[in-house]
């Protein structure tokens, strides 16, 4: 177990409706780039500017993950600088896992935040935090801007702890609308397109290796650089039991084999991959999909898991309780 934690990288991107991201690259063009946040002003809804927008969703996440006792005390890590990439579309504003690592690691005074998303929204301001956030709006799955990321914004800054949660869930542009009660009638045998599967490889596997491959020199600057990735269990060919969900099914798959290969070429940096459960994420908006949890009671449950992370364990495919899923 790492207690001497000084910087930490939380890779925390939610990304809901794939059709969203030619207007933010336009949107990238007409705003800085990287700026620094005042800690005061993050993470609360501007109820105001939402209103009447039909696709609006109230977020509780963060403020349920402020409620949060974890089972170590994150104060005597003394953690410096969590780095978190939040992806959002147009009309519905990150949360899930990975805004909930990031409330909770907002609350100690002593980290800085360095935050990644394609768009950063209004939404995130007003609400009281620690930390200090630096926010950096990159495109995970452009090289030119991930090495910008890497050579100028974080140069020779040492990351000790890499949480990754980036997906999208994988559904043919317009089906979700047609049946809005049934988005697994967005990635049937028969809806299933070539655009999709590209668009979701492209960002669950492209983006993802691409942002992990470009930061090992800040992990390896690290007493002991870790690297935990969301994936999901159907990412498990043998847990595959229903079949569907092909581009997802596939991404997740791939990003368990790229993950897997991390750990055998960098063999002084533990990496792991772990499935949260089925997480009320907001992949698809509008829908609560049976049997999810709330993410601050999968956060909950996987932060021990994430602190007693060592090189014993890497390469490995985890619940969230720990134990080790079958490939």
């Amino acid at each position: 177990m790492y207690h001497n934690i000084t910087n930490t990288l939380v890779l925390v991107s939610e990304i809901f409706k794939q059709n969203a991201e030619d207007e933010h690259m336009a949107n990238l063009q007409q705003t800085d780039p990287h700026t620094v946040v005042d800690p005061a002003k993050l993470f609360r809804n501007n109820d105001d500017q939402r209103q009447g927008d039909p696709h609006y969703l109230q977020d509780t996440v963060l403020e349920k993950a402020d409620d949060l006792t974890f089972p170590f005390n994150l104060t005597t890590g003394k953690l410096r600088e969590i780095f978190c990439v939040l992806a959002h579309d147009v009309v519905s504003y990150s949360s899930g896992i990975g805004h909930t690592f990031l409330s909770y690691y907002s609350k100690d005074a002593s980290n800085t935040i360095h935050a990644i998303d394609v768009k950063f929204p209004d939404e995130i301001v007003n609400r009281k935090a620690a930390a200090k956030l630096v926010t950096h709006q990159v495109n995970a799955s452009d090289p030119s801007a991930v090495e910008k990321l890497v050579y100028e914004d974080l140069k020779d800054v040492p990351i000790d702890l890499f949480i990754h949660s980036a997906a999208i869930r994988g559904l043919v542009k317009g089906k979700v609308e047609e049946d809005k009660h049934n988005p697994g009638a967005a990635e049937t045998l028969e809806a299933m397109d070539k655009e999709t599967m590209m668009k979701t490889f492209e960002i669950n596997i492209v983006g993802s290796f691409l942002l992990i491959r470009g930061l090992l020199p800040n992990l390896k600057l690290a007493e002991q650089g870790r690297v935990v990735v969301m994936s999901s269990r159907m990412g498990s060919l043998t847990a595959n039991k229903e079949g569907s969900s092909y581009a997802y099914r596939a991404s997740k798959a791939g990003l368990n084999a790229v993950i897997k290969s991390f750990s055998l070429d960098v063999p002084e940096i533990p990496f792991i991959i772990m499935h949260p459960g089925k997480v009320e994420s907001r992949m698809v908006p509008n829908i609560r999909e049976e049997g999810a949890v709330d993410p601050e009671e999968a956060v909950e449950e996987m932060l021990p898991i994430i602190n007693g992370v060592g090189k014993k364990d890497t390469g490995k495919f985890l619940l969230k309780d720990g134990s080790e899923i079958p490939w």
